[in-house]
């Protein structure tokens, strides 16, 4: 049918909804399905998500009407709106063929869903340094699926997924190669997994040093682990290197949280070493003197004390005269 085809179908169907009593609401609903599928083919999404609007409200039990609103959703990038809409079809029930077909627009609005949400650097959940780089690979099944596992917060399977999307990388993929370790490094602080989560995002700037956001999560986790002079000097690495809007935002808020740390720390370890040299002083004042260990009493004299004889031994008169040997 051409657009002149369309229209027409338009106005019968306003001429049939004149028609129809507002108590036959599955005909009604049914009439407005058809007609937002005319504004489709006529490329006049708004006009189309307001008819099946209208068909919703005619027959809020009539499945068919939330697959065109999901289609009308879908059709304007309205991808999480669309899925609701799907799934509100299949609990409601439609025809054999309309299921599987709604089954798979629900597929396709996941992953679009998914996809948007990663566009739009939404996998940045909880100050986790989850971070999206190349639109190109959201066509890519598993590497959708790593994305929606990262939302989902399934950390330990995003982990084990991101390991087999980075072997089927390429080497020259660079920056996604260091947008998902990344990724995964942000799994690893999840779980508590420091050390680890600093060995990812060690690769992370290996993959490319070029890449901002790696060395922002490179500060990330060295500021978890006290590192705070190395923090600090990682986030500046980040500014410099560029970042969008998001992400230098991120890094700016915790470069400032790093120079904080990184100063009390300073002020503590300064605080310390005054206390322990203190101690070290001796209370009347001054500089302490060496001690000098102490000397062994002086032997008793074995020798006569007028001649000088050994007293043992020496057969001095006079001494013995005078009662002195």
């Amino acid at each position: 049918m051409g657009q002149e085809q369309w229209a027409k179908a338009l106005k019968a169907g306003e001429h049939a909804l004149d028609q129809l009593p507002k108590s036959e609401r599955r005909l009604r609903s049914f009439i407005r399905c058809m007609q937002a599928t005319c504004h489709q083919q006529l490329t006049q999404f708004e006009q189309s998500l307001s008819k099946a609007l209208r068909a919703t409200e005619e027959d809020r039990s009539f499945g068919q009407a939330w697959v065109n609103l999901g289609g009308a959703r879908h059709n304007l990038e309205q991808y999480d709106e669309a899925v609701t809409c799907f799934e509100t079809a299949l609990e409601l029930g439609v025809s054999a063929d309309g299921k599987q077909v709604t089954q798979e627009w629900l597929t396709q609005a996941r992953v679009a869903a998914a996809a948007a949400a990663a566009a739009g650097d939404a996998a940045e959940a909880a100050d986790l340094g989850l971070f999206v780089n190349d639109p190109k690979w959201l066509e890519d099944a598993e590497y959708v699926r790593f994305l929606q596992l990262l939302q989902q917060e399934q950390w330990v399977k995003a982990l084990d997924l991101g390991a087999f999307v980075l072997d089927e990388l390429p080497e020259r993929e660079r920056w996604l190669r260091s947008g998902i370790c990344c990724n995964q490094a942000g799994c690893h602080a999840a779980l508590k997994q420091r050390e680890q989560a600093l060995q990812k995002a060690l690769q992370a700037t290996e993959e490319d040093r070029s890449y901002g956001v790696a060395w922002s999560q490179l500060g990330s986790v060295r500021g978890s682990l006290g590192q705070f002079d190395e923090a600090v000097t990682f986030f500046d690495s980040a500014l410099e290197l560029g970042l969008s809007a998001k992400h230098k935002q991120h890094a700016q808020e915790y470069l400032k949280k790093a120079w904080e740390e990184a100063a009390e720390k300073k002020a503590a370890a300064e605080a310390a070493a005054l206390a322990q040299g203190a101690a070290a002083k001796p209370s009347g004042g001054g500089e302490a003197k060496p001690q000098q260990p102490p000397q062994p009493p002086a032997a008793a004299s074995l020798s006569c004390t007028v001649c000088g004889q050994e007293r043992e031994t020496h057969s001095c008169s006079g001494c013995k005269k005078r009662g002195r040997a």
